[in-house]
């Protein structure tokens, strides 16, 4: 029910060999079928159709994706996968030395749930409803889509320090610090640019 012209217009489309095969009759040396969309692939190159973790998958990386893809669009699979991206980052050189208290899945649900009491599904700076909607391709990013901001850019992941707001708010945001932003807005006053504020 998910493939629809979405996922006809993923750029990894699939090297599909249909083979019409009698299910009865063996098939051919070098060549798999899907224990659930029931196509048949090779095993080898060109395309690795199937993953090798002790013996080859039973269903093809298509199907893996499509599942995962119905996981990723979920409350839990989402918040999952935006934990696990922090962690990558948390790992970095230039990040190593900072403190982060949100290192486990555990403390970084429970700081979700904690804003949600509060704040709802709605960002913490526009006030916007936030969505959890990801896709086959990562370049197109939903603006409304939920994503982690660190309060100030050189503090680490710390429960006081991170907080859930919209994607493009944060996108917008990038490196400035709350310091910055307070520059800004003075400047305005400064200048009576009040239709800026």
């Amino acid at each position: 029910a998910l493939r629809s012209m979405e996922w006809y217009m993923n750029p990894f489309q699939p090297d599909l060999i249909n083979l019409d095969i009698d299910p009865i009759v063996q098939l051919p040396d070098g060549y798999k079928r899907c224990s659930v969309c029931k196509n048949v692939y090779p095993l080898r190159k060109p395309n690795f159709h199937f993953r090798v973790n002790y013996g080859w998958s039973h269903r093809c990386s298509y199907c893996v994706t499509e599942r995962d893809l119905v996981y990723k669009n979920t409350e839990r699979g989402y918040m999952v996968n935006l934990f696990n991206d922090c962690l990558k980052r948390q790992r970095r050189p230039k990040m190593k030395e900072m403190t982060h208290t949100l290192k486990t899945k555990e403390s970084f649900l429970a700081h979700w749930e904690s804003q949600k009491r509060q704040h709802g599904w709605r960002c913490v700076y526009s006030g916007n409803i936030m969505t959890m909607i990801k896709g086959l391709n990562k370049a197109s990013k939903c603006p409304t889509n939920l994503s982690v901001d660190r309060i100030h850019p050189a503090m680490g992941y710390t429960e006081t320090n991170v907080v859930f707001c919209c994607w493009y708010f944060n996108d917008a945001k990038n490196f400035m610090s709350p310091k910055m932003c307070k520059k800004v807005v003075e400047y305005c006053e400064e200048k009576r640019r009040y239709d800026l504020l």
